[in-house]
């Protein structure tokens, strides 16, 4: 089957939902694609500049990161590092979200399973790691597992909050 044929009976079938799910759809669509672009874009930074945007981030955290009891990540080196690791978390728990909600506005005309929507965000993180690499900046696979857990996270949070909304209007439509 031809690629085009595939995306036109996906968009087809899209286009079966109802208005109401259709847009919000399209716009999730949409933010998922600036979340990767946002994402792509912080890759794209030469390493001083990633490092001045991390130390404006870690500004803001510092205080958390000083009230954990653990002294030796209290050096500024060490809140630092916390602080790239935590944006490369937070970037993809977000993409996680995003796509979580994107597969429960699709359903049932698009069906997509929890791994490939995990599979894609792991994909994604391994684009933005080579990315760094044009930007002569390293990639670390490191920061992938990281990423990919982040999107697992955020995957699951959604899941968890999807179901737990499902049950309680199930309940409450049969008592």
């Amino acid at each position: 089957m031809r690629r085009s044929s595939v995306y036109r009976k996906m968009f087809d079938k899209i286009n079966l939902l109802p208005a109401k799910r259709r847009l919000p759809a399209v716009l999730f669509m949409v933010l998922i694609i600036l979340t990767i672009a946002f994402i792509w874009s912080n890759s794209l930074q030469s390493s001083q500049e990633s490092l001045k945007r991390s130390d404006l981030v870690a500004e803001l955290i510092e205080p958390v990161i000083l009230a954990i009891p653990v002294t030796k990540w209290h050096t500024p080196q060490m809140i630092s590092f916390i602080t790239r690791k935590l944006g490369h978390f937070s970037e993809y728990f977000l993409l996680g979200m995003e796509l979580m909600v994107f597969k429960f506005l699709l359903k049932p005309a698009v069906k997509f399973k929890f791994w490939q929507l995990l599979v894609f965000a792991v994909l994604v993180a391994a684009a933005d790691e080579s990315i760094q690499l044009t930007s002569g900046r390293g990639a670390m696979l490191l920061d992938v597992l990281l990423d990919g857990f982040g999107a697992l996270m955020g995957l699951g949070l959604i899941t968890v909050i999807y179901s737990l909304r499902h049950h309680a209007f199930r309940k409450a439509r049969y008592d």
